[in-house]
């Protein structure tokens, strides 16, 4: 799990290894964020592991979180990943002018 910014866009990678306190243990890291990347969703099958939960308890930390389930391997749901940085950048460029 990391989180990174790219001038005032926040966001957290929270790859789903089984793992869904991350959020109750990096509440500052979440609240801070303005997207959450659940990654790695290709692996439900094969792990013990809500996503539901993920975004419940994200939820309560930082309403206003964005929340996209991706997975690099199959290419589910960049697409609107993309989209989304992409707006991003766009309105930050238009605030800019």
């Amino acid at each position: 799990m990391f989180a990174s910014g790219v001038r005032g866009l926040k966001r957290c990678v929270l790859p789903l290894l089984g793992e869904q306190d991350k959020p109750a243990k990096y509440t500052l890291m979440f609240h801070e964020s303005k997207v959450l990347l659940i990654n790695k969703t290709d692996l439900l099958p094969y792990v013990d592991c809500s996503v539901e939960k993920i975004r419940e308890d994200s939820l309560k930390i930082n309403p206003d979180l964005d929340i996209f389930e991706i997975s690099c391997k199959t290419g589910k749901g960049l697409e609107a990943w993309y989209e989304w940085v992409k707006d991003a950048v766009r309105n930050k460029r238009s605030k800019k002018r």
